[in-house]
């Protein structure tokens, strides 16, 4: 009998941690799924963040974009016949594509299908617009790039030019070979081979100094 209710103790004893153990258990499995509750509620709050973060994003892009159509625009109407050409920027599938629309032909092209003077025109502000957005500092170096722009153009284009960087604080090294653009650059410097004598065994690369000579 002592026995039976030795074995009766002890099994209740086992009841009662496990009905302990089970209530442990189901506060820590309220506590998770709290826990997990609280952590989508912080992801779905994220979630709307990153929304509307991308169209502040977008947003700020979409004007940015505009900005740079209409200065490019300007620059066209400016240089070229007013109603002649129109500059658009399209964004397709998170990539900006560049078009040309000219209005005489009827005739859209993008950018890389343009040619001559009006593509210089077109990358040239386009550098300079990369080359804000990166906070780079405001230098452009033009190596012979702005010679396919024709001399009936070259003026209103230069004076164009200019204007913009004064107003932006913007600096442009044009590297050519053209003196007929002398008189649209505000410094000029001339840059000449001058040949010495080549003493034998010399290098022939060491027969050329340079000389420099500001304007």
């Amino acid at each position: 009998m002592e026995k039976i209710l030795e074995k009766l103790t002890e099994a209740e004893n086992n009841y009662k941690s496990i009905l302990m153990l089970k209530e442990h258990c189901e506060l820590n499995l309220k506590s998770q799924k709290n826990q997990m509750e609280a952590i989508k509620q912080e992801l779905l709050i994220l979630d709307e963040a990153v929304i509307e973060l991308n169209k502040i994003i977008n947003d700020k892009n979409k004007k940015y974009l505009e900005k740079v159509q209409t200065t490019i625009n300007k620059a066209l109407s400016f240089i070229f016949d007013d109603s002649m050409y129109e500059f658009t920027i399209e964004m397709k599938d998170k990539e900006i594509e560049f078009y040309l629309f000219d209005r005489l032909k009827g005739i859209t092209k993008k950018l890389n299908k343009v040619g001559g003077g009006i593509r210089v025109v077109i990358s040239v502000f386009l550098q300079m617009f990369f080359i804000e957005t990166r906070s780079f500092r405001k230098i452009l170096f033009c190596d012979e790039s702005l010679y396919d722009v024709s001399e009936e153009y070259r003026e209103k284009f230069f004076t164009f030019l200019k204007k913009y960087c004064i107003q932006n604080d913007f600096r442009i090294v044009v590297i050519s070979h053209d003196p007929t653009i002398e008189k649209y650059i505000q410094n000029v410097l001339y840059v000449e081979p001058v040949m010495n004598t080549l003493k034998e065994g010399a290098d022939d690369n060491a027969n050329t100094n340079w000389e420099i000579e500001q304007n």
